[in-house]
């Protein structure tokens, strides 16, 4: 999950956006003509030119397609009982094709769909950050006291002064004390990672530094061309942290906090909640599927996710990362996925790439040869 996570996923997406760009820049010249005899009417169309995929040449195609890959999966996840019936098994494919990927990469797709999923991304973001301040807030309110006095003619009383001085020391000392504890266990935790040698696994996993989760935020907010100093600023720093035994702790503090997080049901419960509300707001007992917005809905569902990406800055980020025009730049992003067409691409190589992980099976033999192996298999064991 470390590499999956962190460095095949973004490399996909850092591709995507290149690509996304570079059709953009070139649409409608003499390199990319937008002419039909061309075969390139929409941008989409434009993009599939350079982009090629199997499953978006014509809509049969797409049908067909997803036919075969929810059959794969079907015939990996069933039993043999059930692969002996073709009944079930025409069933179950009919079903993880139809109502399963069918309908989420539609809905994936969707340029509104998207801009929904990164506002609540956001919101769960800036919702933890606000608790946490709040905390802080009251934390200080505690330890500091509130001294109120008379606007005018105030005696001051010496040994009021003292108490609420000791008061104050003794606090601060307790602050400070904490701090140093917090401060010992992080130390320990942390060295903790750095003693043992490296494992089988560490040794062929892409250091924390070298993974394209970087490179996708740079090349999301073009770092490169908006500040160029500082991702080469970034570069340099953090090159002790890639190497020798830093870039070692690091690694392993990383992945131990993503099996943590991956081995939360509680956390994982919450990324399906969501993800359910969001693909199925309506979702229930034969509930009815969500109406699609009118081009004003969707048109407010864009300006609400611009101004959520926009206010989960601060100003000093916003001028770090997104230059001299923030809502400018934000618009720049978020027309990447205005496209429902572009947006099948991206959606389907995320697609191919995580079922290709979780059923390699698929990568090496057809469905068909798969359930002749599994039933021949099946027949020489009884």
């Amino acid at each position: 999950m470390f590499g999956f996570l962190l460095d095949e996923i973004p490399l996909i997406l850092d591709e995507h956006i290149k690509d996304v760009r570079l059709v953009r820049e070139r649409y409608q010249s003499a390199l990319l003509p937008a002419a039909p005899a061309a075969g390139v009417e929409t941008l989409g169309r434009a993009f599939h030119s350079i982009r090629p995929h199997p499953a978006l040449v014509s809509a049969e195609d797409e049908t067909a397609f997803l036919q075969v890959l929810s059959k794969g999966v079907t015939i990996v996840l069933l039993d043999q009982a059930n692969l002996n019936s073709p009944l079930a098994l025409s069933l179950v494919s009919t079903i993880v094709c139809d109502m399963g990927l069918k309908n989420a990469v539609e809905k994936l797709s969707e340029p509104w769909m998207l801009y929904e999923i990164f506002t609540k991304i956001v919101d769960v973001v800036t919702q933890k950050q606000q608790q946490e301040a709040v905390k802080q807030e009251t934390a200080v309110k505690k330890t500091v006291p509130v001294v109120t006095t008379a606007a005018a003619g105030m005696v001051i009383n010496p040994s009021t002064v003292t108490a609420q001085a000791g008061t104050v020391y003794r606090r601060v000392v307790r602050l400070c004390g904490s701090a140093l504890a917090r401060g010992g266990k992080m130390l320990a935790f942390v060295g903790g990672f750095a003693s043992g040698e490296a494992s089988a696994l560490e040794k062929t996993r892409v250091p924390l530094i070298g993974t394209s989760v970087f490179s996708l935020m740079s090349t999301l907010l073009q770092l490169g061309e908006r500040k160029p100093l500082v991702p080469a600023a970034l570069r340099v720093c953090t090159v002790p942290l890639g190497y020798g035994r830093l870039g070692k702790v690091c690694n392993r503090v990383v992945a131990y906090y993503l099996e943590l997080f991956l081995g939360n049901a509680g956390a994982v419960a919450n990324i399906i909640r969501i993800a359910r509300e969001t693909l199925f707001p309506n979702a229930g007992p034969m509930g009815p599927g969500r109406v699609y917005p009118d081009p004003d809905e969707q048109a407010a569902i864009r300006a609400h996710c611009h101004k959520a990406l926009l206010g989960c800055m601060s100003e000093t980020a916003k001028f770090m990362v997104l230059g001299d025009e923030p809502k400018e730049s934000i618009d720049e992003i978020l027309d990447l996925f205005a496209d429902k067409l572009v947006n099948k691409h991206l959606v389907y190589a995320l697609l191919e790439h995580i079922i290709a992980r979780l059923v390699p099976e698929l990568t090496e033999v057809t469905p068909q040869e798969l359930l002749d192996i599994k039933l021949g298999s099946s027949t020489q064991s009884r």
